[in-house]
């Protein structure tokens, strides 16, 4: 791709059934892109190396998002689409994550402490070294596996 000579370049774009924003900035001889949302409202993760981010909510698709180390404690993401999300030591604490699609997720790593999977699909998971306490599971039960005391 040939160096751009603007300054700035907004764009956005409306597609079906979602509205998208792509914000680039353009420096003399460089693009540097902050990111794509699926959504424009809720909190949002901006990935300064273009990954597909998402507006973290209830019902939300952020299918193959970037969010590794957010923080998303106490967001309600029920219903939402996070398959093949990397998730990566994100903080899940006390989120509610019911009847979410977390297929193929990388979630090595990440917090779920307080947290409510109650009826989300974990199938195709990274769960290594992820840690539960207190952790509604799937199927109902309650996971301490890595409460203390």
């Amino acid at each position: 791709m040939r160096p751009a000579k603007r300054s700035h370049l907004f764009l956005i774009s409306i597609g079906i059934g979602s509205i998208g924003i792509a914000v680039g900035v353009w420096s003399l001889y460089s693009v540097f892109v902050l990111g794509t949302f699926s959504s424009v409202t809720g909190p949002s993760n901006v990935q300064p190396d273009g990954g597909r981010t998402c507006a973290p909510s209830s019902g939300a698709d952020c299918s193959f998002a970037d969010l590794a180390y957010a923080d998303l404690g106490g967001v309600d993401l029920s219903r939402a689409d996070l398959t093949g999300a990397n998730l990566r030591r994100a903080n899940l604490q006390f989120a509610d994550l019911e009847n979410a699609s977390l297929r193929n997720a990388i979630l090595a790593g990440a917090n779920f402490q307080n947290a409510n999977l109650l009826g989300a699909d974990l199938s195709g998971t990274d769960l290594s070294k992820a840690f539960f306490c207190n952790t509604v599971m799937p199927g109902g039960w309650i996971s301490d596996a890595d409460c203390s005391g």
